[in-house]
Order: C-alpha cells, then sequence, then structure tokens
C-alpha cells in the first residue's frame, strides 16, 4: 500500500487486502475483556479496567450503561497511560459524589473508538 495514513484500515488475510470493521464501545469492552483485563460485574452495572497494573484506576463501562463510558482516576494512575488515550478522551465532568458515595474518578465520552482502541494496544480488528 502506497499511502501509509490508510493502512490501519485494512488488515492483510489470505483471501487479500480486507476492510477493517470499527471499533465501537462494545467491541473494545470485548477486546479488553478476551485481552484479560479484570472486569467487575454488579446488578447495577459492569465494566473492565483498561490496564491491568494500575488495577481500578480506569474503567470502560458496557454499552447501554447509563454512566459515562470511561471513568479515570488521574490521583492514581500513570501520566504515561494518559498521554496515549487523552486524545479520544473529551471530558465530561468531575465526579465528587456518586449515588451518595465518594469518588475521584473523572467521566470522559469517546470521539474515536478506533483511536481510543489504537492507544489502548487493541490491533488485532474487532471481533
Amino acid at each position: 500500500m502506497e499511502n501509509a495514513q490508510y493502512t490501519h484500515l485494512f488488515s492483510f488475510r489470505s483471501e487479500g487486502y480486507v476492510l477493517n470493521e470499527s471499533w465501537d464501545q462494545s467491541k473494545v469492552f470485548k477486546a479488553l475483556v478476551n485481552r484479560g483485563e479484570k472486569i467487575k460485574e454488579s446488578p447495577q452495572d459492569r465494566y473492565v479496567q483498561l490496564y491491568h497494573p494500575q488495577p481500578q484506576n480506569t474503567a470502560l463501562h458496557y454499552q447501554g450503561s447509563p454512566k459515562a463510558p470511561v471513568h479515570i482516576n488521574h490521583r492514581q494512575w500513570s501520566r504515561e497511560s494518559w498521554e496515549e488515550i487523552k486524545d479520544c478522551l473529551p471530558y465530561l465532568i468531575w465526579v465528587g459524589r456518586d449515588s451518595g458515595k465518594q469518588t475521584i474518578f473523572d467521566k470522559y465520552k469517546v470521539n474515536d473508538w478506533d483511536a481510543f482502541a489504537k492507544a489502548l494496544g487493541l490491533t488485532s480488528g474487532p471481533k
């Protein structure tokens, strides 16, 4: 492929180059679970952490959750990891209280699921 800026859109398979599917919240969630990231489920919610070396500091909520897709505790999270994903995450709100419980997570939406997946190291394409 001559133009490198478009190579992420294609995968080479036995049948030749094929167009990659786009990532979405559900596909990123499943890929993180398949990668072995810790998942937490309760009757009210379900989320998976983004990086296993830093447990409980980042979370991606399942598609359909009433909560913001991404929650990050910057106070206990590495600056390097933040630099990798920050351009994909417009800030929504800092949460001081959530359901009567103190929390220090900032909430984010994702403006580009493909870039977010790539920043998280999810390179095999959505399933």
